[in-house]
């Protein structure tokens, strides 16, 4: 028996990983706003949090790949973060590219109609201070207009915002799929569950999630190919890096 508090928010099949993050830095307005040009409904990002616990988009512990800047995110402040350059190690046409705060994504979103897939990204040990800086910054400046969605890959993180947020809804994600995925899904309240695109995906485990009434969504699928088979088991949706790639496929 499924149990959670709210139901399941549709999403669109395509939904543009760390933004349109093939063609642009991830997460970044940029990627945001050329997943936005290439027809897409719906992003999906990382919310992590700085020393001054300010909630920004950033996918990994450090700093050195995705910017000019080196060392554990978690020790700068924003305003030390914001000298850094975050586009051009993609490509010098993003030079000068900054660090988006969530509040920031969220405007940006409003403007551009899109829904947001909001992942809470945590440090190890530093699972509640991070959720509790996302939750706050979404309750404080999330454009109310613009669709939401939590997931994380860490249960605590979904119970801090199941308590501060229970209205937005949420999702568990899982490398692979774990064998007890309905305790998990019903102890963190979430309402689908996203799953990495690996050899141990079953069409048989999808299948059972989606007939315990959860949506399945599968990242990071790049290849059109695969995605029409994933589409063809039910997976309601998939992550890409690459959104042009999936062409018919809908958006």
């Amino acid at each position: 028996m499924q149990n959670q508090a709210i139901s399941p928010t549709p999403l669109p099949f395509v939904v543009a990983h760390r933004g349109a993050s093939g063609n642009a830095p991830e997460n970044t307005l940029a990627a945001i706003r050329h997943a936005a040009e290439l027809g897409c409904g719906w992003v999906e990002v990382d919310g992590t949090v700085t020393a001054d616990a300010r909630a920004v988009l950033h996918h990994d512990d450090q700093l050195d790949r995705c910017s000019d800047g080196s060392g554990l995110l978690l020790a700068q402040r924003l305003e030390t973060l914001r000298t850094l350059d975050f586009g051009q190690w993609f490509d010098d046409r993003f030079l000068g590219e900054r660090i988006p705060t969530v509040a920031e994504c969220g405007l940006l979103c409003e403007e551009l109609h899109l829904g947001c897939n909001l992942e809470i990204k945590v440090v190890d040990g530093w699972e509640e201070p991070t959720a509790l800086a996302v939750c706050e910054s979404v309750r404080n400046h999330w454009p109310k207009s613009t669709p939401l969605l939590f997931s994380s890959f860490n249960q605590a993180a979904l119970l801090v915002a199941k308590q501060l947020l229970p209205q937005v809804p949420r999702a568990y994600l899982a490398t692979v799929t774990p064998q007890e995925w309905q305790y998990v899904l019903e102890y963190t309240g979430s309402s689908a569950l996203h799953c990495g695109d690996n050899a141990c995906l079953r069409r048989s485990v999808i299948q059972k999630v989606i007939e315990a009434g959860y949506p399945v969504r599968v990242y990071t699928v790049d290849d059109p190919q695969r995605a029409a088979e994933l589409k063809d088991w039910g997976v309601e949706a998939i992550f890409t890096n690459y959104p042009a790639r999936m062409t018919g496929l809908g958006a």
